[in-house]
């Protein structure tokens, strides 16, 4: 920890996640324009994952010792 920074939280659940949702986001996009349109398992796919990412990040513990 350097001050209020945790740099393993900082580290690998930032660029990971966020690399995540831009992965899903690009498939999500790369469907659309393949097959004209989007599968359901797609749009839940993007949807919970979408949820979990905001929901990691938004939650992301922040302590100051």
């Amino acid at each position: 920890m350097v001050g209020p920074l945790e740099l393993k939280i900082f580290n690998e659940l930032r660029p990971g996640m966020i690399l995540w949702a831009h992965i899903d986001i690009s498939m999500a996009c790369t469907q659309y324009t393949l097959r004209g349109g989007l599968t359901n398992s797609m749009i839940l796919t993007l949807f919970f994952h979408l949820l979990y990412i905001s929901d990691a990040v938004y939650n992301e513990v922040c302590r100051k010792t």
